[in-house]
């Protein structure tokens, strides 16, 4: 199942289950936001969610990052002329997605990662 999220038409298959998720957006803002969603899925899961995200969206990348895999996908939403990027993090059986529209971060996975993982 794909699921997409105003704004940002970014995959997010069957990952497994989410155990957090977190959404930041102004209710006088029709677009911008983020959205964070954390959660475990079996190593097929999210193999699976790997190998598909550079199909997704024109043109997404996956590469390894430190102990896990990064992908991201980037563009310019039609209509709003904001920056949108949608974030995969995996590592072991835990993944992370971010998935912001016309809100810049500074480190955001980098401080998800210290959290979760104490790095």
């Amino acid at each position: 199942m794909t699921e997409t999220t105003p704004g940002v038409d970014a995959p997010k298959s069957d990952l497994g289950s989410t155990s957090l998720s977190c959404v930041w957006q102004d209710p006088r803002a029709d677009i911008s936001g983020i959205s964070i969603q954390i959660g475990s899925g079996s190593p097929a899961q999210l193999a699976e969610a790997v190998q598909m995200f550079p199909d997704f969206d024109g043109g997404g990348t996956c590469v390894t990052r430190g102990p896990g895999t990064f992908c991201q996908s980037r563009s310019t939403l039609e209509g709003y002329g904001v920056e949108k990027a949608y974030t995969y993090y995996v590592r072991d059986t835990t993944w992370i997605v971010i998935d912001q529209t016309n809100v810049p971060t500074d480190n955001l996975l980098g401080s998800l990662s210290e959290t979760i993982w104490g790095d």
